[in-house]
């Protein structure tokens, strides 16, 4: 449903300075294993290859969210296999003045303006979109279930509850002052 090429990063002068390493996707035929693989993909590369029309058609439009581009890799994975091919034909551009090297609260603000001020949790975001994509997606209970598994995994990790904890106290930060 979704192929890529590999990818240089190149600087803000177009200078090669990074290269990402193939990771090809896995070639399993269940959906629980491509949604563990694809949310465990970084960068998130959805948003720069081709998807199948018949697909895109039944997936929810981009929402002007941070990260949204990893919603659709996920929802993608859900809906068959996601393929590499390994010839380099994309070049990402990133320099310090890059989105994604603006911190994510910061980015939700310049993404939609309107959330200034307001209270937002991106880390908790993630994956209840993760969960609302599993919901839409046309599995059978047991795999449904798989999904819900893996997305209960990807929430453990050390790394993410921090960054769930952040959220919090960001809220409560926001709210107190």
């Amino acid at each position: 449903v979704f192929g890529h090429s590999r990818a240089h990063q190149i600087n803000g002068a177009g200078d090669v300075v990074g290269i990402y390493e193939g990771r090809p996707f896995t070639e399993s035929s269940r959906p629980s294993e491509r949604l563990r693989d694809a949310i465990d993909m970084r960068p998130v590369i959805a948003c720069l290859g081709m998807i199948r029309s018949s697909v895109l058609q039944q997936m929810p439009p981009l929402v002007p969210y941070p990260a949204s581009d990893a919603y659709w890799q996920a929802e993608l994975a859900l809906h068959g296999k996601l393929v590499e091919i390994l010839e380099v034909l994309f070049y990402r551009r990133v320099h310090p003045n890059s989105g994604q090297r603006i911190p994510i609260h910061e980015r939700i603000r310049w993404s939609d303006p309107k959330k200034a001020g307001t209270v937002t949790f991106p880390a908790w975001r993630r994956p209840a979109e993760y969960a609302r994509s599993v919901m839409r997606a046309p599995l059978p209970l047991r795999e449904r279930m798989s999904c819900f598994a893996e997305i209960a995994r990807y929430l453990l990790k050390r790394e993410r509850l921090k960054m769930l904890v952040r959220d919090v106290r960001m809220a409560l930060r926001t709210v107190l002052l």
